[in-house]
């Protein structure tokens, strides 16, 4: 009787913690504070390695409409204060999210051809489609693999 309620009660608690997980798209839609990119633990995104010097906090808004724009982290000129675009896209079954950044005719110029991609149906330049996989996800956290960089982004709601 005694492993029967010890059982129950851990095939209960595993329920709930997958039940916790599940994503939906609607769960992303809002703005989210880019807390960092990480590697080995240290953060790899310099502008938000010093926070003293650098207070301004960035943000990743999902757009319900299936865009994105996002802060540039970025200290350098020409690049700071700088807003990226794009579209996004969950596949729940793999847990990725996959983003297609817009480019304007500026960035276009300086990304190496391989990685541009021009759409047909209104003429716009993309960056070719990133996915990434989703490592941990709630209702205030969520952390993105970033296999390009072997990083791990982490963004707080």
């Amino acid at each position: 009787m005694r492993l029967h309620f010890i059982l129950i009660t851990v095939f209960t608690f595993i329920l709930l913690t997958g039940y916790g997980q599940s994503l939906q798209k609607e769960d992303l839609y809002g703005k989210w504070r880019i807390l960092g990119s990480f590697r080995d633990g240290e953060q790899t995104l310099n502008a938000l390695k010093d926070t003293i010097s650098n207070p301004k906090h960035y943000y990743f808004n999902f757009n319900n409409d299936g865009t994105y724009t996002s802060d540039v982290v970025s200290l350098k000129p020409g690049y700071k204060g700088g807003i990226m675009r794009g579209k996004w896209l969950l596949d729940t079954t793999k847990r990725v999210i996959t983003k297609i950044r817009v480019l304007n005719r500026k960035e276009k110029r300086k990304i190496p051809g391989q990685w541009v991609r021009r759409t047909n149906e209104d003429g716009i330049f993309t960056l070719v489609p990133v996915k990434y996989p989703i490592i941990e996800f709630s209702k205030t956290k969520l952390v993105l693999y970033d296999r390009q960089h072997r990083a791990y982004n982490v963004y707080l709601r």
